[in-house]
């Protein structure tokens, strides 16, 4: 399909030896249809300008900040607006999103990955219907010997027990269990990002630490991350100190229209696969 990069060999290998990990970022949410983080933050920034009537300066200065600084200062200032702001923008009950969610999530699914990972904190991943409650995973329950038991770790938590500023961000990360889960997700696993802007150094640290061991043992891959042409981030950069390989889909319309349809174009082969096996099935189980 034009401007969708092909699934490489190594990630199929990787599925098949049950070392597939999939990451999903807020990409995949938005083309749900839940706002970016650019729009959230900037939702966040104009309420707190309302509701205090801060100063030019302070106003200005939260506006500067990133995502998480400016949701920590807001946490802070106004608890009451980043309380009710975040949950009605990240719960979505729209039975139309997340029956397009749940399709997507059950192509990702046929890619075969032993365990799906995200950083959302929104509610598709709960409310699609794919997963059951003993499946999910949060914060705290981060363990490395369930990742090949087709779990789904949601790392900064739900809507309403969340990390999502930098006080809770840095705390999180300095625990020596979940640091613990991270250096297995990156040192023994093939990482795929899927929606993932690879802009979060904190998260992708673990990848550097562990990238100098990827090349010299064969049952290690180096990960994958699919990226819209246009991405600002260094794709050198990401490769050579990160040993995440970028595979880029065409975003010349600057709206991802390639994004998903790279997914399905990845699922494909193996619905066919599926599909063909079960005709085989029942042939062989059919009476003569």
């Amino acid at each position: 399909m034009d401007g969708t990069p092909s699934l490489p060999e190594a990630i199929k290998v990787a599925a098949e030896e049950r070392r597939l990990l999939i990451f999903l970022g807020a990409g995949i949410s938005c083309a749900a249809g839940l706002p970016s983080w650019d729009r959230l933050k900037e939702t966040l920034v104009q309420k707190y300008k309302l509701r205090l009537g801060a100063l030019e300066d302070e106003r200005h200065k939260v506006s500067q900040m990133d995502f998480y600084e400016c949701f920590g200062q807001i946490h802070r200032s106004d608890r009451d607006t980043y309380d009710s702001e975040l949950k009605k923008a990240l719960a979505c009950n729209d039975p139309t999103k997340l029956t397009i969610f749940k399709k997507w999530i059950k192509q990702i699914k046929l890619l075969k990955p032993s365990a799906i990972i995200t950083t959302n904190i929104d509610n598709l991943i709960p409310n699609c219907g794919v997963f059951m409650s003993e499946q999910l995973r949060f914060k705290g329950e981060c363990c490395p010997q369930e990742l090949r038991d087709n779990k789904v770790f949601c790392l900064h938590g739900n809507i309403s027990d969340n990390v999502f500023n930098l006080f809770d961000i840095d705390t999180l990360y300095s625990l020596r269990d979940f640091q613990n889960f991270l250096h297995n997700v990156f040192g023994s696993y093939c990482v795929l990002f899927l929606g993932y802007s690879c802009r979060e150094k904190r998260l992708l640290e673990f990848a550097r630490i562990n990238n100098r061991f990827m090349y010299k043992n064969s049952s290690f891959y180096c990960h994958y991350a699919l990226l819209p042409n246009n991405n600002m981030i260094n794709t050198l950069e990401l490769e050579q100190y990160y040993g995440i390989k970028v595979l880029s889909y065409d975003n010349s319309k600057d709206n991802y229209e390639n994004f998903i349809p790279t997914i399905e174009s990845w699922a494909t082969p193996s619905l066919k696969v599926k599909k063909a096996r079960g005709k085989k099935d029942s042939k062989a189980q059919a009476p003569d």
